[in-house]
Order: structure tokens, then sequence, then C-alpha cells
């Protein structure tokens, strides 16, 4: 039979969901002579009972052929999704020996333990085909699971006839459901994406083989041509048939004749228009014409007022909206500062002197301080004069120090050690009391010297501090010898040594070494 979930038959048969069922008789009593069976054949499943034997006659559809119930081997099977609101149980005959009746259960299984359940009673002879409705609504929670089974999700099915009578004999052609009697495909369907039981989705395919796709015969289609040829209608033979027919060529940004080129009859279409010249000139671009037959320069009469407006609107420097004009002094954009003297008179004479002042005489930028330094001058001649005297009194303990050694050629060597240095202090002090006054007395410096020229007095300077070091240095010298006669190390006389010095060096820091002479 072309049953669709639950089809009875041989063991085995492809017509039945899963592909597979499993057989099962258990005899109540009886010999083995006398009992229950249970045989299939010939699309019809027949429970017989011999007189004396009694028992339950079972079928399993669970997806395999294992003695071990697997109540989700079918993988979930949707038992409503063609529209199925009932099991439904095609039965041939009945005998109902003696009056007495059978009871035929039907258990639904879904994931984990969840169990349904519905029993039909026959109480009443059968003679020729009879249908049975369980409705889904009927099925209940087994006894002892914990949940019904979700009639979406079937994992496995049992058929049970309960002979618990003798003598019974119950012959059943059909269980399944009460739409498709198709057993589900690979995907666990029973419906095509046509809503056909068992179809191959090609009832309600599209042009192009797609179910329930848009491309059906009335609706646009790609013909693969070129231009306004391209696209097309699907005919009811679904053939794309072309909306537009190639025509002459027009200037209309379309490929009117079907080519692959569009307004190529028209050259100049697309390129630069101009009207005017300069900087006045302005472009447009050619475009079709009205009547789509020739090319024509875009807004021409508009190009041409705006370019009489850009002549118009050029200022004395040629360029257009400029804005500028000639000022008193023949200047384009001037603003008649650039003949104008510094009281402010166009083409006036007067003139600013050196120091920016108008008609002034040139003396009031310079700036200049006159001082004497006389003072100073003198204090650096009497510091050269402290040095050696300074010296002298050093010389003059080397002498007493040699005598008191007693020894002659000692006192001998000093005297003509101390005559030496004192000499050499005497140059020294004479050419410093000569650099010092080589510096001018009256000093001018001005702050402003772009008019001025300076005398500089590094060099006298620079003579003076040589001196003052060389001082310096002949007064350590006869220290040094005072220190080899004598036990003492006379820091006192180096201290004030090393003092006169450097009074001599920071005095010099302030004389000017630079004279300005500015008219």
């Amino acid at each position: 039979s072309n049953d669709l979930v639950v089809p009875l038959g041989t063991n085995g048969r492809p017509t039945a969901i899963g592909g597979v069922r499993e057989f099962t008789v258990n005899g109540f009593t009886g010999t083995p002579f006398v009992r229950t069976r249970l045989i299939a054949g010939l699309g019809s499943m027949r429970h017989s009972q011999d007189s004396g034997a009694s028992g339950i006659s079972q079928i399993t559809w669970d997806g395999g052929s294992s003695a071990v119930f697997d109540p989700t081997g079918l993988g979930g099977v949707d038992f409503t999704q063609d529209g199925s609101t009932a099991v439904v149980l095609d039965v041939l005959s009945y005998d109902f020996p003696a009056g007495q009746s059978v009871d035929i259960e039907v258990e639904l299984y879904s994931a984990g333990s969840e169990v349904s359940v519905a029993t039909h009673t026959i109480d009443s002879a059968i003679t020729s085909l009879t249908r049975i409705n369980l409705p889904f609504a009927n099925f209940t929670r087994k006894t002892g699971v914990g949940s019904p089974a979700d009639i979406t999700d079937i994992g496995a099915v049992r058929l049970r006839v309960f002979g618990n009578d003798q003598d019974i004999d119950l012959q059943l052609e059909f269980l399944g459901t009460n739409e498709c009697r198709f057993v589900p495909d690979s995907n666990n369907m029973v419906v095509d994406e046509c809503d056909v039981c068992n179809g191959d989705n090609t009832t309600c395919a599209d042009c192009q083989g797609v179910p329930n796709g848009p491309d059906v015969p009335g609706t646009s289609c790609d013909n693969g041509e070129l231009g306004v040829c391209d696209g097309g209608t699907y005919t009811s033979t679904c053939g794309c048939q072309r909306n537009v027919n190639p025509s002459v060529e027009l200037c209309d940004g379309l490929d009117n004749n079907c080519d692959g080129s569009i307004d190529e009859s028209f050259l100049q279409l697309g390129e630069e228009c101009g009207i005017g010249s300069g900087l006045c000139q302005f472009e447009g671009t050619y475009v079709c014409n009205e009547n789509r037959n020739g090319v024509r320069c875009d807004d021409a009469t508009l190009l041409q007022e705006l370019a009489d407006q850009c002549e118009e609107s050029r200022g004395c420097d040629d360029v257009p909206n400029s804005g500028l004009v000639f000022d008193e002094c023949g200047v384009c954009g001037g603003d008649n500062t650039s003949c104008m003297d510094c009281k402010g008179d166009i083409n006036g004479v007067a003139l600013l002197d050196r120091c920016g002042v108008c008609e002034g005489d040139g003396q009031s930028c310079l700036q200049c301080e006159t001082f004497n330094q006389t003072d100073t001058l003198e204090e650096l001649d009497l510091g050269t004069n402290g040095q050696e005297q300074h010296i002298n009194l050093i010389n003059r303990r080397v002498v007493r120090a040699a005598r008191n050694t007693g020894d002659r050629a000692t006192l001998r060597r000093a005297r003509r050690f101390t005559k030496r240095i004192n000499d050499q202090a005497f140059i020294e002090q004479e050419d410093n009391w000569h650099d010092a006054f080589r510096f001018v007395r009256e000093v001018n410096q001005c702050a402003n010297r772009l008019f001025c020229t300076s005398v500089s007095f590094q060099d006298n300077a620079d003579d003076y501090a040589a001196g003052n070091d060389a001082l310096r240095d002949l007064g350590l010298r006869a220290l040094r010898r005072l220190r080899r006669l004598a036990p003492r190390r006379f820091n006192g006389l180096e201290r004030i040594n090393t003092q006169l010095h450097q009074a001599n060096a920071d005095l010099l820091t302030t004389v000017p070494l630079v004279q300005n002479v500015c008219s």
C-alpha cells in the first residue's frame, strides 16, 4: 500500500516510516498448536487467535530492526506538516466472535520519556473496509510517564492489538495520518514546497525552476541583449520575449539600435562649447537637441548674458568683478598713499628725517649719554701700584729670611732674585699706568648707533688685564722663594696678592670698551 506514516505489510518495506518495522506476539494462553498469530502480507496485517488461545500482537516503527526500542529513532517527524489532525486506522474485517470486542492501542513517542496513547474498541463485526479516526486531541499522556508526546516531533510509533478473548480474527490495512498517505523523505517531509503530497516541487516552480519563485509568466526577465533591447517578459511557456525592438539611433542617452554603443552618431555630444573670451569665457556642454536628431550648446543664451556682464564688470586690473579703480596717484586699486608725503599731502614735498620725524633735524633718535670716568681710571692706576708695593713687601721678607740662614751665598742669590722681581714689577706697573690712562676720560655712548661710528678700547683692556696677571704671577714667584727660605706658609700674603689682582680685574669690567662718535 502507498500509506503515509505507519504502513502495515512485510517487515523492511520502503513504504514504512523509517523503512523498517518490528513484529512482536505475546501469547497468554494456548499450546504449540493452539496459538496467537500475526501475519503480514499482500498489503495488510492479520491478527489471528486459535480457539483456546489469547495474546497481544505489536508492531513497532522506530527506524531500526533491533530488539532494543529507540523512542527517538525516526528523528522527529512532524505529523501535522500536511495539515493532518488525526491518526487513521483502516480495518478490513473483524469476526466479532461470541460478541467479544477487541481493543486497538496506538502509542506516539517523542524526545525523552514523552508518550501519548489513544485506544479504540471494536465492539461489532466488520465485513468491509472501515476507517477509524483517532484525533490528535484524543491522545493523552500515558500513565507513568512525564509528559505527553509532541505531535510535531515524533520519534517512534507502536500499534498493539489486545486479544484477551479467544478465537479473534482481525485484519488491518493501513495506519497513518488523515491527509497525505506517503512516507516522509530524508528531511522528514511528506509534502513538498508546493504543499503537494509526495510532490517534487515542480507544480509551483517558476521559470527558473525555483518553487514559489518570483520568475513567473508575465514578470520581467533578462534576455542578455544590449541597449533598449535588454530586458523582456516571461511568456506562458517561460520564454523571455523582448520588450523593445531595435530602431534608428537617436540622441537621447539610449542605445536605440542595440549595438552596445550609446548616441554614437553624435560625435560632439558631451564636448565643451564656449561663449566669450579670456576670463569672461563661459563654457557649456553639447547636449541633445529637442528633436533628438542633433546637438546644441547647453544654455547658450544664458552663457552670452554671463559673458556680457563679465565684460562690463572688469576693473582697472582687467579682472572681472575686481572692483578696482585708479586712485589720485594713478595706481590701480591704490589708496592715495603711494604719492602722499609725510604730512599727508598728496604729491607733497615734506620728507622724513633719518629718525623718522617728518621734516626733523635727524638728532632726536641718537639718544646719546656722556659721562666722566677719570676716578675709575685713577683707581686702576692705584690698583697696579698696590700690586707693585705688595711684591716689594714680599721680597723684603725674602731677603730677611735669607739673612737669617747665616749663609752668604743664599743671601746673595736672594738679593739678585728680589731685584729682578722688583724690576719686572716696576715695568709692569708703568705699563698698566699708561694703559689705564689710554682709556678716554669722557665717554660718549648712544642707544641708536645707526648714525654713529664706534672706537674700540678692547686692545687697551687686554693689555691692562695681561699686566694685572703678570703682577699676580710675580707675587706668587716671590712667595714660593719665601716659603723655601722660611718654615711658615705665608697664606695671608698670598691671599692679599689674590685680592689685589681680583679687585683690578673686577674694576676693569666697569670700564666701557666702546666710544660712540655720532654726527
